[in-house]
């Protein structure tokens, strides 16, 4: 179910098992514990390892967004904790930061909708609007230096999404 992780990293410490009925306690102001687990397919319990560091991070988000003219706006994580297993499943880096629980991928949906909203009133969802939402960011002093952040157009059905993590050093390998 967990998988092996990178021969020499091991398996991290504080791996939580999360019961369904658990998954809507909070961890932060605007996240639960079912934002972060690990998303297998439709099967509890499921398993949790985050980072205070990278919950720190996406707390801001919403207060960069409400001081850029978005007082309402909601962010939906697609992707934090994976168990190795699961990474494997959906093609992610070997090494990749959300076996780690210090990485997520997130829209800002506000509407609902599923999709990244429109942030910088082009008309269009794109990856335009997640360069627009780091340079925010990167302008208000949250901490994207101390992780990696990515833009992605994805394939899904979310579109174009925004990934951070807290690993401690900078990363950004798109710019």
């Amino acid at each position: 179910l967990l998988g092996a992780y990178p021969t020499g990293a091991g398996r991290p410490p504080g791996l939580l098992k999360v019961e369904e009925q658990h998954s809507g306690e909070l961890v932060s102001p605007h996240l639960r514990l079912g934002d972060l687990v690990s998303r297998q397919p439709q099967q509890w319990p499921r398993y949790l390892l985050f980072s205070t560091a990278l919950l720190e991070q996406l707390e801001l988000v919403p207060q960069v967004l409400a001081q850029a003219g978005f007082p309402d706006a909601r962010i939906s994580i697609l992707s934090a904790y994976r168990t190795p297993t699961h990474n494997r499943a959906v093609g992610g880096a070997a090494r990749s930061r959300h076996i780690y629980g210090d990485a997520a991928d997130l829209i800002v949906d506000s509407n609902a909708d599923g999709r990244m909203d429109d942030l910088n009133g082009d008309g269009l969802t794109s990856r335009a609007d997640v360069e627009w939402l780091i340079a925010r960011l990167q302008r208000a002093g949250v901490p994207v230096a101390i992780g990696g952040v990515g833009s992605y157009e994805s394939t899904g059905p979310a579109g174009a999404f925004l990934h951070m993590d807290a690993r401690g050093r900078a990363a950004d390998w798109q710019r």
